[in-house]
């Protein structure tokens, strides 16, 4: 395959995680798309740096935000490495990082410079992008408890 045909994969498989296991929470899907033996080198704390820590980020956000979804800007591939340019939007329903639900709309982008996704064949098995998702897990910590604490609007 060569690496124009291995880039448009891999950028297929990518978006197909944001949009259908992130946006849609089809998990059946997300088992297609990674390999049992992913390695995240930068897992969330209390996560295991595996499928199953990422699983888990993935279940505990669409408990937190049920219509979590991402829009897409862009998107760069290299043969089988993809990074992603992207904003997340959802409404705060259920407890996150110990803040309760604030029922507010919240959204964040992706630092596309700390995140890359590997396939090898198909599925995704190297990801460093939760260097991101740990950015964002802070600042949506803040203004959960910013909004939060602030009364509400009449």
């Amino acid at each position: 395959m060569s690496d124009s045909t291995l880039s448009a994969v891999a950028t297929a498989v990518v978006r197909r995680n944001t949009e259908e296991v992130q946006g849609k929470g089809n998990f059946d899907i997300f088992e297609e798309l990674f390999a049992d033996d992913f390695v995240d080198h930068t897992p969330q704390p209390n996560a295991t740096p595996d499928k199953a820590g990422v699983r888990k980020l993935y279940t505990y956000m669409r408990a937190a935000f049920p219509d979590f979804h991402a829009e897409i800007h862009w998107q760069l591939a290299d043969a089988d490495r993809v990074t992603t340019y992207k904003t997340y939007y959802g409404t705060h329903e259920g407890a996150l990082l110990g803040v309760a639900p604030t029922h507010r709309s919240v959204q964040f982008e992706t630092d596309p410079a700390t995140g890359l996704l590997s396939m090898r064949k198909q599925p995704i098995f190297f990801d460093t992008n939760n260097v991101a998702r740990f950015n964002h897990s802070l600042m949506l910590e803040g203004s959960l408890k910013c909004w939060n604490s602030r009364k509400p609007e009449l």
